[in-house]
């Protein structure tokens, strides 16, 4: 029986580095939400021409951040403890080697800081509405012999090909990791390819971007670090699917199957003239049968490193999605909690605005009715002011306060807090807040589910 050798079209550097610029190019808006919404988290939340509009008419430009305590609420409750996994043994005598795989997963979670990278994840699902996890050999572990590691990688770095309906990217025709190191770095990281990198193209451009926000403690972000002129390099690694081709026998009188590569196919059985014979007599039955395994291609610059085909069948990046609507651009969490996190810090400001104004008094006076010195002591608690006779008979002093500020606007406050933790679905009665919690069980319910 043929087999066909497995024919993989030629990938080049160029063609991984086009597929990431079309990337780019048709996520740059999503990417840029996706700033909006860490930068809203961390408290970035004012525009620049908002910032300058407060400071004009004498007000702190300051946001009231009720997004980022609500994001911790949820975040402590899903990251509290690391996930949990049981091999059950499938029959007699399995039980040794199932313990021995959950030992090694134990094991794998432990040396790849998986709680850390784990309650990562869980932030950048809630927060930037996907997250991703990489499942990877680590080759320079174990004092070289190896070992599996766990991974956490920032979303602003993965590529997916726009084209992928499914939440788990598994339809997807490609995907691509790409970001930026320094060539010293990725010297130490790959030290095969030493000569490789010297070699690449260097590139300065960051995945991750800054909308230009407004926060008055000065958080930093990665986009917001600057260029310090080392020399930095662009690495890429690209997964895509392949059909390889193995042969199924079946044993017609046990019923028992074995499957071989092309080429055990080709060394052993062919060769085999026992096995010649059984398959002439029809005791054998061959069968070719394709399986599909990840191609993996890594550039450097513009460098080709490698070029494999791993023996596994689904990608090694894992996503996490939060509010998956038929594209791998999800909405997380944060997105609609902008709205009422706006209203929020303009009702805020109206409340600064107007309390500026009760403390600051108005005073009219008409020429002559007191000494200018004087004026400057009308703020005094319990001073003397000495003022021209009859000036207050004339009413010739008048001091203008504005009115009380309605209570509906602290209703409206309250109410934008409230619809901030129903977004996050962190209550007030999940907070400890005996004041605000239901009184029964059957209040709780009628509470949840109306949200």
């Amino acid at each position: 029986m043929k087999v066909d050798k497995l024919d993989l079209p030629k990938i080049e550097a160029e063609d991984v580095r086009n597929s990431y610029i079309m990337c780019e190019s048709m996520s740059s808006t999503y990417r840029y939400q996706m700033a909006e919404d860490e930068e809203f988290y961390l408290g970035h939340q004012l525009t620049i021409p908002q910032k300058e509009y407060l400071m004009s008419v004498g007000q702190p430009p300051e946001a009231n951040n009720k997004i980022r305590p609500a994001v911790e609420t949820v975040l402590a409750n899903i990251s509290a403890s690391s996930p949990e996994w049981d091999c059950d043994p499938m029959g007699k005598g399995d039980e040794e080697f199932s313990y021995i795989c959950n030992a090694m997963l134990d094991r794998i979670w432990e040396d790849s800081d998986g709680s850390v990278q784990y309650r990562q994840i869980c932030k950048d699902y809630i927060v930037k509405g996907l997250g991703y996890l990489f499942v990877y050999p680590d080759w320079n572990a174990d004092e070289g012999l190896g070992g599996m590691r766990l991974k956490r990688l920032p979303p602003e770095s993965v590529f997916v090909d726009a084209n992928s309906m499914l939440p788990d990217f598994s339809d997807a025709s490609y995907i691509i990791y790409s970001d930026i190191h320094t060539k010293e770095s990725l010297k130490v990281t790959f030290p095969r390819f030493k000569e490789l990198i010297d070699e690449a193209s260097s590139d300065h451009t960051l995945n991750e971007i800054s909308t230009g926000k407004y926060d008055r403690d000065d958080t930093w972000t990665r986009a917001d670090v600057g260029d310090n002129y080392m020399e930095k390099v662009r690495k890429y690694v690209y997964w895509t699917k392949v059909n390889v081709p193995f042969v199924r026998l079946t044993d017609l009188n046990t019923g028992h199957t074995q499957i071989y590569n092309r080429d055990q196919y080709l060394n052993e059985l062919q060769k085999d003239k026992e096995y010649q014979k059984l398959l002439k007599n029809e005791v054998v039955d061959e069968e070719i049968i394709y399986r599909t395994q990840i191609r993996e291609v890594f550039v450097i610059g513009d460098k080709l490193a490698y070029d494999e085909v791993l023996p596994i069948t689904r990608f090694p990046v894992i996503p996490a999605c939060n509010e998956h609507t038929g594209t791998p651009f999800p909405a997380g969490d944060v997105r609609h909690a902008k709205s009422p996190q706006r209203m929020l810090n303009r009702t805020e400001a109206l409340l600064i605005s107007h309390t500026s104004a009760t403390t600051n008094f108005k005073l009219l006076y008409e020429d002559g009715a007191m000494d200018a010195g004087e004026v400057a002591k009308w703020h005094i608690p319990n001073a003397l002011i000495r003022v021209n006779p009859g000036a207050l008979r004339e009413q010739k002093i008048k001091e203008f306060a504005p009115p009380a500020i309605s209570g509906q606007l602290f209703q409206e406050k309250s109410r934008y807090e409230m619809d901030i933790e129903q977004v996050f679905g962190a209550y007030k009665y999940m907070q400890g807040s005996s004041a605000d919690a239901p009184g029964t069980v059957g209040e709780a319910q009628i509470i949840d589910e109306a949200v």
